[in-house]
């Protein structure tokens, strides 16, 4: 059952830092084709609210995986 977990781990790690680095790539190259305005209040908000969208995200993650952990981890 270990190897599960790793697995697991491992999956949810790389499929993390793939999705981070797509969205990377595709902000640097709309960034680069735009020329750079301020940005209004409404995209301030929005900004933030997908910010702690993302951290809410993460937080759940982690607890799912921890969960996982936990229960494979209980004596018989």
């Amino acid at each position: 059952m270990p190897t599960f977990m790793y697995l697991v781990f491992g999956v949810v790690i790389l499929g993390a830092l793939v999705a981070a680095i797509i969205r990377m790539v595709q902000r640097l190259r709309s960034d680069a084709a735009a020329p750079q305005q301020p940005r209004t209040p409404a995209e301030k908000q929005h900004d933030a609210r997908t910010a702690v969208i993302w951290v809410v995200v993460l937080v759940v993650l982690i607890a799912v995986l921890l969960a996982a952990y936990a229960l494979t981890r209980l004596p018989s």
